[in-house]
């Protein structure tokens, strides 16, 4: 049985990371990663000329990511997982406000 407490962060970690991974194959040779010229640790993302005409196309690409990933899916449980989200996403926020973190060990 899975380990309700541990399973959905390893979970949502691994669906952000294939998200990810998909948008980026997809990207790729739409954008260019260029130094920043003022701070050298810094590559920011910059768009090549055949961008342009595809620009359009990033609305629908959104849109046929979202129906593949939760168009079969109960509106009621995708508004729970958004709830649920955005609860992680709160805490997390009110953590780096100046809450302590509290590091594993201590």
């Amino acid at each position: 049985m899975p380990d309700l407490r541990r399973e959905p962060i390893f979970l949502l970690h691994d669906v952000a990371l294939t998200m990810r991974t998909r948008f980026d194959k997809w990207a790729r040779g739409l954008v260019e990663r260029r130094a920043d010229p003022g701070d050298r640790r810094i590559r920011r993302l910059h768009l090549l000329p055949a961008a342009q005409p595809i620009l359009a196309h990033i609305e629908n690409y959104t849109d046929e990511i979202i129906e593949i990933l939760l168009g079969e899916v109960d509106p009621k449980a995708v508004q729970t997982m958004l709830d649920v989200l955005l609860h992680m996403k709160n805490k997390l926020a009110m953590e780096s406000a100046g809450e302590k973190l509290i590091l594993a060990g201590e």
